[in-house]
């Protein structure tokens, strides 16, 4: 039969979700890592599959895959997170706690102070500092790929996330810092494009050629993917015309690279 900590935890659990590419379980009240990680294996998965409610896969070929073992159609491919402003926050770490406190502090005092909240997604460009390793995904593998040719990326490649450059972050707020009709309204200001790691990383060896990547660990309340919904952005805007990831990189990368020679003159 099953090994005893698999049988007394499906005997116990009536809503198990198992994220196959993650080897994440999660009751809908809230994950519990720590029990993937003593089930994680490779027939253990497979008897999981085979006894969980429901299987969230990373793509439609690996819930077919799936439900090949399972012999059940329980898996099933969900596509990437569209966040709206109007979706209920549940923030994965303290620091996103405290993004969301200054929002409700903002709510509270309105009337006093009008404000216009936005959103940043993944905000990436020339100015970053590049000896900041907490700084951001794109100047973190920027920075290894300058300084020693290998990115060492924590978690998969397919996470995925929205980034938007600098120029068209700057362009935005000008824009909105004195339109009183938004004066108390949350925006998001994303791009709107979901961009995976993997796309991220293969964008940046193609400006800076030779390097190379491996993935190791992760990190700690880091979630599997999210880009922004901004239509209420552009719709209070206009028509908006967002840098390209491969044009934004390419002037972020150009930017580093005058730099550093003007550095080593």
């Amino acid at each position: 039969g099953p090994p005893i900590l698999e049988r007394i935890y499906i005997k116990f659990s009536k809503k198990v979700i198992f994220d196959i590419e993650d080897d994440l379980l999660s009751e809908e009240i809230g994950s519990i890592n720590w029990f993937a990680s003593i089930l994680k294996s490779k027939n253990k998965t497979k008897y999981l599959i085979k006894n969980v409610d429901r299987i969230i896969a990373s793509s439609p070929d690996l819930a077919a895959k799936c439900n090949e073992i399972s012999n059940k159609n329980n898996a099933v491919f969900i596509p990437p997170t569209l966040e709206e402003e109007s979706f209920i926050q549940k923030p994965l770490s303290c620091y996103g706690v405290g993004k969301l406190a200054a929002e409700h502090y903002l709510e509270i005092f309105k009337r006093e102070v009008p404000y216009i909240n936005l959103r940043m997604f993944n905000v990436y460009g020339p100015g970053q500092d590049l000896s900041n390793l907490r700084q951001g995904m794109v100047s973190i593998f920027l920075a290894q790929a300058i300084d020693t040719g290998v990115i060492h990326v924590k978690g998969d490649l397919n996470r995925f996330r929205d980034f938007i450059y600098i120029d068209d972050v700057v362009d935005i707020w000008h824009e909105l810092s004195n339109d009183k009709r938004l004066f108390n309204l949350t925006l998001n200001l994303g791009s709107g494009v979901s961009t995976t790691i993997f796309e991220l990383l293969e964008e940046i060896k193609k400006n800076i050629p030779n390097i190379t990547y491996f993935t190791d660990g992760m990190t700690p309340g880091d979630q599997k993917g999210i880009y922004a919904n901004n239509s209420l952005l552009v719709k209070s805007l206009g028509f908006l015309k967002f840098t390209s990831l491969a044009d934004g990189l390419k002037n972020y990368i150009h930017d580093v690279q005058i730099k550093n020679k003007l550095n080593n003159e």
